[in-house]
């Protein structure tokens, strides 16, 4: 896999201070993790250019009901994998959530299901009944 150019890495590098943008979550990751971003290409099965464009997309909130679309958009735009990206980004949001509860933050338990899976509201009015 290609190498970043002196251009991309200082746009990451950049992006990756600004935590509206995806790149602050995987460098946080990269660097708790004791990893290199060439993990982070491994892992997702990307070139740099991919990568780059990762980075640049801004963050998804994981309780939004709009994450799962996210993602797809995500995907289509940067040709990642969609399920890697979305177990990538779930990952890292559990060990940020558990990260910041060893500092004393205070999170709801909501952060974590958030964080561990997607749930999807129902469709239609039978399955919001209880089943007797």
């Amino acid at each position: 896999m290609n190498t970043l150019s002196e251009y991309q890495d200082f746009l990451l590098k950049r992006a990756s201070q600004n935590h509206t943008y995806i790149a602050y979550s995987l460098m946080s990751f990269v660097v708790k993790n004791n990893m290199k971003v060439n993990n982070l290409q491994d892992e997702l099965a990307c070139d740099s250019d991919s990568l780059l464009k990762l980075a640049l997309c801004r963050r998804l909130a994981f309780g939004d009901s709009n994450f799962q679309q996210g993602i797809q958009q995500i995907a289509g735009y940067t040709g990642i994998d969609a399920t890697k990206l979305a177990s990538l980004l779930k990952r890292i949001a559990m060990q940020s959530s558990f990260s910041q509860v060893s500092k004393g933050s205070t999170l709801t338990l909501y952060s974590f299901v958030a964080a561990a899976r997607e749930r999807k509201a129902p469709t239609d009015s039978s399955q919001l009944s209880d089943d007797k």
